[in-house]
């Protein structure tokens, strides 16, 4: 996080009960994201590329490993999501790009009860969709 151009910083309420990412429930992670008391975000900019970290502070060494083992399920989901072509269609070939590559170089460290996440996004996976796509809808709107 130390020299990020961009930092948010983020409580964590433990009582939330309806959490889910993206729309996607799971028992493991609303357990451990019980166990987090701070969540951070960090960015900085690295010549053309742009370096991400996202760090989380556990209550203990157990829950962040707790917290590891659930996010690294997330991330094999999420691979088998992007092999499924229905999958594929219903997003933007940015957006793919876009998950693909923090899939590919995103890694998990944890030291401790902190977890941190780190991936670098190229230049070009920054950039705005042609406005060809403007006129194409999105995946929730009616056809």
């Amino acid at each position: 996080m130390a020299g990020s151009a961009l930092i948010v910083l983020a409580r964590v309420d433990a009582s939330q009960e309806n959490f889910s990412v993206f729309g996607f429930r799971s028992r493991d992670l609303k357990r451990a994201l019980r166990d987090v008391r701070w969540l951070s975000l960090g960015a900085r900019p690295d010549g053309a590329n742009l370096k991400v970290a996202l760090e989380a502070e556990c209550i203990s060494a157990d829950a962040a490993r707790e917290l590891t083992a659930a996010a690294d399920v997330l991330r094999f989901l999420a691979r088998i999501l992007l092999a499924d072509a229905r999958t594929r269609r219903q997003m933007s070939p940015q957006a793919v790009a876009l998950i693909e590559v923090i899939l590919r170089n995103g890694e998990f460290i944890q030291n401790d009860q902190r977890v941190l996440f780190r991936f670098e996004l190229a230049a070009d996976a920054l950039v705005a969709p042609p406005s060809s796509e403007a006129g194409r809808p999105s995946p929730g709107s009616a056809r």
